[in-house]
């Protein structure tokens, strides 16, 4: 995913570790120039005068302190866009292997779309997930699947004039759009369902590995947060 838009909140205890480590290590001016990150944010961030951060200053942050991809996961309490609703106790990595995973793409690509923009006059709109269907049943049940895959309760119900509809947070927009062609409005351009492979496929949030820039991609998808 974009990892300079996208940001994550980590659980307090482990905050705390990350702030003394790093302190052992040098001033902020210091650690700023070895992380290559902005000194006001990084010394906000340190001492909890913001509790988000950039999806890349983490990276760096865990690559320096030598923390494994799997604990900064553990301890992410929250992922989303810095103006989002994003996800609380998101389940990383996301996994697109499950049931709940194939009905969950199946059914953005059948009733759901990511919109072109959202706003007016945004050089930053990136479009909204949403999924349309009158039938509540139906909204519940792709609901849950977003639950399964996501973790926290990533979505909320709108209604307008005759339509009822799901709209997901920039986070579950900023997957899609990695993994499938599902951008624009389904009858003007025909998205493909993503083909089923034999083997697992691990993307790495932070940027895709080159070999897999394709949008012909498994089932069998972890989502991580990590590097190449």
């Amino acid at each position: 995913m974009p990892s300079k838009r996208n940001y994550v909140v980590l659980g307090k205890p482990f905050h705390n570790r990350i702030f003394f480590r790093l302190k052992l290590r040098g001033t902020y001016v210091f650690l700023s120039k070895e992380l290559a990150i902005s000194k006001s944010p990084l010394g906000r961030f340190v001492r909890r005068e913001i509790v988000r951060i950039r999806v890349d200053f983490v990276l760096k942050i865990a690559k320096y302190l030598n923390l494994s991809l799997e604990e900064i996961e553990r301890n992410i309490i929250w992922i989303g866009n810095n103006n989002s609703n994003g996800i609380t106790n998101p389940k990383l990595p996301f996994d697109f292997s499950s049931r709940y995973a194939a009905r969950f793409l199946a059914a953005i690509c059948n009733d759901g779309c990511i919109t072109n923009t959202h706003g007016k006059g945004s050089k930053f709109s990136y479009g909204s997930l949403q999924y349309y269907n009158n039938d509540l049943s139906l909204l519940s049940s792709i609901a849950e699947a977003a639950h399964s895959i996501f973790g926290g309760n990533p979505f909320k119900v709108y209604h307008r004039r005759n339509e009822t509809f799901l709209m997901f947070p920039s986070i579950l927009r900023d997957v899609l759009m990695e993994i499938t062609d599902f951008q624009g409005i389904k009858s003007e351009n025909n998205p493909r369902i993503p083909c089923i492979s034999l083997r697992t496929l691990f993307f790495r949030q932070a940027g895709l590995n080159k070999q897999s820039q394709t949008k012909d991609v498994s089932c069998f998808i972890r989502i991580n947060i990590g590097e190449k």
